[in-house]
C-alpha cells in the first residue's frame, strides 16, 4: 500500500463531481487539486505546484475524454488527466 495522499492545507475553492470513475475534485489556495474516490471514501491522487497562486475554478470536460481544466489566478490555465 502506498502512502496516503496529502489532503489541502489552505481554503478550498472549488468542487467538482467526475462521474468515471465516481469521484469529486478539490482545489484550493494552497496551489494543489485533490482527487478524492467517493465509493471508498479516500483521496486517490494530488495534482500540485503547477500554479503559482493557487487553484481557483476546476471544469470537468467529459466530451473531452475525461480532461478537468484548471484555473488560477494568473493568465493561463492548466489541463489534466485525472
Amino acid at each position: 500500500m502506498g502512502e496516503p495522499v496529502q489532503l489541502h492545507s489552505d481554503l478550498i475553492t472549488d468542487c467538482i463531481e467526475i462521474l468515471s470513475p465516481f469521484c469529486v475534485a478539490t482545489c484550493s489556495l494552497d496551489r494543489s487539486i485533490v482527487l478524492y474516490d467517493l465509493k471508498n471514501r479516500e483521496a486517490l491522487r494530488r495534482f500540485s505546484r503547477k500554479h503559482v497562486t493557487g487553484v481557483r475554478h476546476l471544469k470537468y470536460l467529459k466530451d473531452f475524454g475525461g480532461l478537468m481544466v484548471s484555473s488560477g489566478f494568473e493568465i493561463f490555465a492548466n489541463v489534466w488527466a485525472p
